[in-house]
Parts: structure tokens; C-alpha cells; sequence
């Protein structure tokens, strides 16, 4: 066998490049894992810094932002004055995204398993103020 060839027997964990300095492209996850990286880092991350980071193209880059968001409901956004992008600020984050108590959990659950209405109090952010309901969770 020549050197710099592949031995077919190797496992993947062994297989190294045929040519020094032969580079390999990131795959899909680990661009989403480096889109996620570059945003805690940076804060906002302009569109060409992710594409030189990335090395992807402008599609490409597109299509891993929509599915971040879309598939792994990550609160990404394009920050126009800024120009780039950011994660959402916290007072915006989606409900399955905030951090709760299990006690709200406890109270929700219990009122499920004994047929009992809930009253809920909360604020409505559409209308800036706080309104109270009362829900049958069973139904």
C-alpha cells in the first residue's frame, strides 16, 4: 500500500486524509452547533461573518438558519440596525423556552387528575396588562 493511501480495513475513527492539508467540509449539525457558537460569542453575527466561518453559501446559509429556527425552535432573529443576527431578547423567548417551576407543574397537574378548574392570572402582552381567566383543563 502507498503511503497516504487508506487501508479499506480501517474503521472511521482511523481514516485520515490521503493528502496533507486535504480539508473536510463541516456537515449540516455542526454547522448548526457553530451558528449557535458564534451568536453567544458575538452577540450579533453579520451574514458574511457567518458565510467565511461557515463556508457555505448564501442558500445554504439560509436554509440552516429557517431549519435552526423552524426544527430546533431556536429564538434567532435579524437584527436590522444591528445588521446581523442575534438571539431574541429574554422578555420575548417562546413559553416552552422560559424556565418554570415544577411547583406550577405540581398545581397544573393536580387540578388535571382531580377534574378541577385552574384560575389563572398572567400577563397579556398584547394589551399591556394583566388579565385573569378561569379554564377547565379537562376539556
Amino acid at each position: 500500500m502507498d503511503k497516504g493511501e487508506i487501508d479499506p480495513a480501517a474503521t472511521a475513527a482511523t481514516v485520515t486524509p490521503a493528502k496533507a492539508g486535504a480539508q473536510f467540509r463541516m456537515d449540516r449539525t455542526e454547522r448548526f452547533y457553530k451558528i449557535d457558537h458564534l451568536i453567544r460569542e458575538r452577540g450579533v453575527v453579520p451574514v458574511s461573518d457567518f458565510l467565511r466561518e461557515l463556508e457555505v453559501s448564501l442558500a445554504t446559509f439560509k436554509r440552516d438558519i429557517e431549519c435552526v429556527r423552524s426544527r430546533h425552535h431556536a429564538p434567532i432573529e435579524w437584527d436590522r440596525e444591528a445588521g446581523g443576527y442575534r438571539f431574541v431578547k429574554a422578555d420575548s423567548v417562546p413559553m416552552g423556552a422560559r424556565k418554570h417551576e415544577p411547583k406550577h407543574f405540581e398545581l397544573v397537574a393536580s387540578a388535571v387528575l382531580n377534574r378541577q378548574r385552574l384560575k389563572l392570572t398572567y400577563w397579556n402582552r398584547a394589551k399591556d396588562e394583566v388579565t385573569e381567566r378561569e379554564v377547565s383543563p379537562q376539556r
